[in-house]
Parts: C-alpha cells; structure tokens; sequence
C-alpha cells in the first residue's frame, strides 16, 4: 500500500504531504486543477522519463518521496529484488523511495540508499500498475492482447525457455544463411590457403618474438657492451692496481693482524677472501657472458628477418601472435566446411529441425495453456461486462496458428459483441470509447485476481460514460479496493460515492503564483463536493 506520498516544487504543487489508505481512493477536483500531477509523480518515482520542466517556476528542484507498506507475501520477493541490486532491504515492511530532479541530472534513492531509474522501474512492475485514458486504445493492438492473456496465463518461465529457445533457432538459420552465401569458390579455397599457409609457414611460438627482442636489443648494442664489460674486467682483475690486487694487499695486512689478535684478525680475513672469491667468480661471469654477447653477422641478419616475418604475419592477422594462430584455425575450419560444404550444410539442416522441433514443442505446449485460460477469461470479462451496462453482451478471445515468434506461434484476437443478435468482431472494428474503457476495467479488475500488484490507479477510467454504468462502476471499483488498494481519479459523482477514502484536488492564486493541494475530506465535506460534481451546492 502507498502510505505516504511527498512532494516538493513539482508543477503546480509547491508542497504535498499526503497520507494514503487501503480501499478506494478516490481523487476529484475542478478541471484543470491538477488532478493528474499526483498520478505523474507516482509514476516518476517508479522511473518514468523526468522532464525538467516539471520543476516548479523558480525552484532549483523538485522531490517526490513514498512509502510503501508492504504485505507479508510480497516482502520477500521485493527483498530479493534489492538484495539483487545491492540495495539495503525493508525495514518493518516498509520500503522508501525518494527521487529527486534537478535541471542537470537527479538523484534516486531506495531505503536510503543510492540507486538507478532501471531499479525504480523494477520495483514499480511489481508493485504498482497505472492505467491512464490513453491505455484503452492499447487494447486494441494484438500485440497487447496477447500479453493481457499471458499474464492471466502465468507463462513467465515457459514464455522466457521459449524465447531461448527461438533465438537458438533463429542462430542455426543464420548461421544457414551465411553458409549458402559463402559457396565453394575456387578463388576463396586458394585465398583461404593462402592465408592459412603464410601463418603456418611462419611458425609462430607463443613468447618468441619477446625472446628474439631482448636478443636482438643485446645483439646491437654489443660494440657497447663489450668495451663496458672489458673495462670492468681491467678494473676487477688487470695487471696493475686492481680491484683483486689491492684486496690480496689489504689480506696480506689482515694476516698479520691475525697473529696478534687471532680471533678478530681471523674474522676479518674470513670476510675479506669471501669477497675476493666473489669478485673472482663474477670476473669469470662476464667473460662467459662476453663470450656470447658477440654474435656473428649472418647469425643478427636472420635474427632481424625473423622478427620481420614475425611483426609482418602478427600486423596482417590481428597483432597478435594468438590473433594470428586463431585466424589460421578459422581458414581451417572454413576450408573443411568449404570442402565438405553439402556435408556441413546437411549438419545445419539436421540442427535447425531438432531446434525447431524443440521450439514447436514448447510453442504448442504454451498454446494449450493459452487456450485453457482463454476459455476461463472470456467468460470472467463477460460476467463483468454484465455488471458493468452490458446485460447481454458476449465477450470472447480467439487464438489462431502463425509464424513461429519469440512467445510461439499464437495469433491472438479479442472480440467483442454488446449487444444481443450481433455477432461476436473484432474488439477493435466495434467498441466505443465509452465501451473500450468498460472493456479495459473488467479486464483490470479480473486480471487483480490473478495477479499480486498491491496498489492499482486509474486515471479517468470512467471517462465516457455516465448514469446507471458509472454507478456499476464505482461499484466494481470499491469491490477492487476491498482486496488492494486503488486510487482513482474521476469526474464521475457515482463513482465518487463509493469511495473508502475521498481526495479533493483544490487549485489557488496567491501573489500572483498558482498552487495546487490536495486534501483528504470529512463525511461532510464528501457530501459537498458530491453536490459540486452533480453541479449543486
């Protein structure tokens, strides 16, 4: 239930603390006065498009704030939606929205916490359904029949494994399609050879061309290197003052320490061979590594021609050696199929008929379901449709076989006939506006039954109609508050009457600046503005 409903600077509502019940709320007022602004922040705050020129003249933003009581049945799955999403979850049952708008960009929060429009969107398919005038013309498209009929159905897993299904089936046909268009040319059999020879002949290893770099880097620079390594040599291990020379001096002098104090000048001595073993080995290590750093001039001319064939093979097939290994792998493949094409395509064919068996089955099992809850619908919409001015009306749901689609094969109709000795038509060659919109709330108030949306609004449901049906009307729609809670906005005093909760929609002028409120009425005040809609006092 939507307890409470705040706002700040939207339109013409300046400020809106308003505090909701369960049952039928029903919500009047003079045309004009902004009846509808309340219908367009709730449907903001479930992610509808803001547009900044609802900000109210002269204020930075506007703000709508909810909450929502929440019933036992429906927590967990809400829970599980923000748990999902990496929101803070219900507290007490109560779930609270806050969606802030300001000329550049909005804020969106749920339990406290920051969030995304595609996460208010979520929370509103489960928790709230708006029907508006503009929804009746809705019903007449086939495309939304089917869905009207799939909901009452309750297809949602079946609906989703035949989507799957189908774009499986529709992969193995085109993938079909783009074989036949690929046929076994002589010139494309030598040009994928082609291709696939240059990277074979290349060799390609994995690490190879980073190994032949850093060879190569040495390799050309080894003039450099060398002189450096010879200088170092000279420096450690010459004929005159070198490094091994003067520290066999310095041992020699530590020996003679070592025959006054044994055993510090032993410690010494230790440490000081130590060192010169070390510097002995490492003079032998850049000899060893001088010996290999000159390499010979045949030997860095391949070198260069291998790492060109390498970066040229890499730069024609992707960049990379993976790239280039792979691209050869796909001209085999292509090869075997090309060569084997009526082999290859004979394989496709005999996927395509599992995978369309496959879908026929789960098609024809949704069918069947379908048919079974239509034959239920039908007559539920009808029993209303009678309630609602139709006395001896009929109301019907025809399925027909089609083309294969994402939800199967069904071609659904509606049809409608109103009155007695008429045939049953198509719902859209026929209805009435006044008509479409009885349609629309039979089937609104059958499909509640089925479903667990906890708050429903109409928006001028009743438009179009009047006398006995708008009594029906209202009574059909307080029967619908007696299970959730609904929020009507109408024109209609009848329909007015059967309200658990009545909303007067006032609109002021003070300074110059127009405000609009909206505020709940007493039994006395119910009767006034009843008396205003039937135009009395």
């Amino acid at each position: 239930m939507l307890s409470t409903l705040l706002i700040r600077n939207l339109a013409l509502i300046e400020t809106l603390d308003l505090e909701m019940n369960n049952g039928l709320n029903i919500i009047t007022g003079e045309t004009g006065a902004g009846k509808s602004i309340m219908i367009g922040a709730v449907q903001l705050l479930f992610g509808k498009r803001a547009d900044r020129s609802l900000i109210r003249t002269g204020a930075d933003f506007c703000e709508i704030s909810a909450i929502l009581d929440l019933r036992d049945d429906l927590l967990p799955s809400v829970n599980q939606l923000l748990d999902d999403n990496g929101v803070p979850s219900c507290e007490e049952n109560q779930l609270i929205i806050r969606r802030q708008i300001r000329e550049q960009g909005g804020r969106n929060f749920v339990n406290g916490a920051p969030t995304t429009v595609q996460i208010l969107k979520l929370l509103g398919e489960v928790l709230v359904d708006i029907h508006g005038p503009y929804d009746n013309q809705s019903l007449l498209k086939t495309s939304h029949q089917l869905q009207v009929l799939d909901d009452f159905t309750g297809l949602n897993g079946q609906l989703t494994d035949c989507r799957k299904r189908y774009d499986e089936w529709r992969a193995l046909k085109d993938k079909l399609a783009a074989a036949e268009q690929e046929s076994p040319s002589p010139e494309l059999i030598d040009y994928l050879n082609f291709q696939m020879k240059e990277i074979d002949d290349a060799a390609l290893q994995a690490g190879e061309e980073e190994e032949l770099t850093a060879r190569h880097e040495v390799a050309s620079h080894s003039h450099q290197i060398l002189q450096i390594l010879d200088k170092s040599q000279e420096l450690l291990s010459g004929d005159e003052d070198s490094a091994t020379d003067l520290l066999g001096d310095a041992l020699r002098g530590l020996m003679e320490v070592a025959r006054i104090d044994a055993e510090k000048g032993k410690q010494f001595c230790q440490a000081l061979e130590s060192a010169i073993a070390i510097i002995q080995d490492l003079d032998g290590e850049i000899s060893d590594y001088a010996g290999k750093v000159e390499i010979d001039p045949d030997d860095f001319t391949r070198m260069e021609d291998r790492l060109g064939d390498l970066r040229r093979v890499k730069r024609k097939y992707g960049g990379t050696v993976e790239s280039a290994l792979s691209h050869a792998d796909d001209c085999r493949e292509r090869l075997r199929k090309l060569e084997h094409f009526d082999e290859y395509r004979a394989e496709i064919e005999a996927e395509i008929a599992v995978s369309e068996e496959k879908l026929r089955d789960q098609a024809t099992k949704i069918s069947a379901k379908r048919n079974s809850a239509a034959n239920k619908l039908g007559p539920q919409i009808t029993k209303k449709l009678k309630l609602l001015g139709f006395p001896d009306c009929r109301f019907s749901i025809g399925l027909e076989p089609g083309e294969l689609k994402p939800w199967g094969f069904d071609q659904v109709e509606f049809y409608f006939a109103p009155n007695p000795g008429e045939g049953n038509r198509p719902l859209r060659d026929i209805a009435s506006s006044g008509e479409i919109a009885r349609v629309m709330l039979a089937l609104k108030t059958v499909l509640a039954q089925a479903d667990r949306v906890p708050v429903l609004i109409f928006d001028e449901v009743d438009s179009n109609i009047g006398g006995v049906v708008a009594n029906r009307v209202g009574e059909e729609l307080r029967r619908l508050g007696n299970g959730r809670q609904v929020i009507c906005i109408t024109h209609q005093p009848q329909v007015a009457a059967g309200a658990h909760c009545h909303y007067v929609v006032k609109k002021t002028t003070k300074k110059k600046r127009t405000t609009t409120q909206i505020v709940p009425l007493s039994e006395a005040e119910r009767v006034k503005e009843l008396a205003r809609m039937l135009g009395g006092e």
